[in-house]
């Protein structure tokens, strides 16, 4: 499976942010029964528009960066980039026991 380009992905998805907005980067706890766990790098683009930027397991003690699109989000902690508006969203799911809905 051939996966898309950063670049082409962070300007599709952060092209629209205005001047008003701005990219920022938070980090998130993954607990065992996070709705983030397993899902890939890719899905969580695809349904949220926010990028993983680092990913750290528990048992680590720094972040692993750059890591590919079909990477799984394990228990631990992860780095994200998106608006404020879509990392509020994603914080509200990551409490949920739910799924994350598709196109936050």
């Amino acid at each position: 499976m051939k996966l898309p380009d950063f670049g082409k992905i962070v300007l599709r998805l952060f092209g629209n942010v205005t001047r008003k907005e701005h990219l920022l980067l938070q980090e998130f706890k993954v607990s065992r029964r996070s709705p983030l766990k397993r899902k890939t790098k890719m899905e969580l683009v695809r349904d949220t528009g926010t990028v993983i930027m680092g990913i750290k397991k528990t048992t680590a003690k720094r972040y692993t960066m750059n890591m590919p699109f079909n990477t799984r989000i394990n228990q631990g902690s992860i780095l994200v980039l998106g608006t404020n508006k879509q990392l509020n969203e994603l914080e509200k799911y990551t409490r949920a026991k739910n799924n994350l809905p598709k196109n936050l």
